[in-house]
């Protein structure tokens, strides 16, 4: 099923939001060419004839950076991209990203939190064990808190994970007993 593509201003927020969020405090660099995505019409009008799932940042720039190297310069990247767009363009089309996020914890809690009893948990893959502590962090499901072992909600106890809801399944009303 083919996913709608976004249009210029939602791709340009969802941009500004990648650098603030995303990049802001982690990678100068990408913040900078977020910032310059949002705010090119013309990288908006190339990102918008993708997929939906191919507009993301964080593959355009890898794209970026595997036929360019690193462009410092706000204003040099939007030329940049443009010129090569056909190569940056087939590199994202064949191309996906996996990103290890302990926010994926949020869709597992609450199936997990059904078993009664010590649970074990393996991870395979590039999180470094992070979804392995899933009991150690924070939730919101809508406007249902979950805290770690009792603790209030102080935004230092923890890491929060804010879930949006929508349709039925189980609920995460506990954490499950991880051995």
């Amino acid at each position: 099923m083919q996913m709608t593509a976004m249009s210029s201003c939602e791709l340009s927020h969802a941009y500004r939001r990648f650098a603030l969020i995303e990049a802001g405090m982690s990678s100068p660099l990408y913040a900078a060419w977020a910032e310059a995505c949002a705010e090119s019409e013309q990288i908006l009008t190339l990102l918008r004839q993708l997929p939906k799932g191919k507009q993301q940042p964080n593959l355009l720039f890898a794209a970026v950076r595997l036929h360019l190297g690193e462009i410092i310069a706000k204003n040099r990247f939007e030329e940049r991209v443009i010129e090569n767009w056909d190569i940056i363009r087939n590199t994202i089309m064949r191309r996906n990203t996996q990103t290890n996020e302990v926010a994926r914890c949020g869709y597992w809690l609450p199936i997990l939190s059904q078993i009664h009893g010590p649970i074990a948990l393996i991870e395979l893959g590039a999180s470094a064990g992070l979804c392995l502590l899933l009991d150690k962090y924070r939730y919101v499901y809508g406007q249902e808190w979950l805290e770690p072992r009792g603790q209030p909600h102080t935004y230092n106890s923890s890491i929060l994970i804010k879930t949006v809801v929508s349709g039925a399944g189980p609920q995460a009303k506990r954490y499950p007993e991880i051995a």
